[in-house]
């Protein structure tokens, strides 16, 4: 289980908030140390300028390469 993908330092995703990232990341931790056959998941990010969509959020194309690439290093 993961949280939501990080961004670049200063960056604040308009639908999470200033702490949606590490409530997200706090709820996955958490899931992992309290239940049964949850598996931490990677740490996915950051993602700063040029790869996330016009909402500041959900990631755009080179933002989905980026993330992608880090799926597959992560179960590699």
């Amino acid at each position: 289980m993961s949280g939501l993908n990080t961004y670049v330092e200063g960056h604040v995703c308009p639908a999470t908030g200033p702490e949606g990232v590490a409530i997200a990341a706090a709820a996955a931790n958490w899931a992992v140390g309290s239940m049964a056959n949850v598996i931490p998941g990677p740490i996915l990010g950051p993602l700063g300028p040029g790869q996330l969509r016009h909402d500041d959020c959900h990631p755009g194309t080179r933002g989905e390469l980026f993330l992608g690439e880090q799926m597959v290093a992560f179960f590699d």
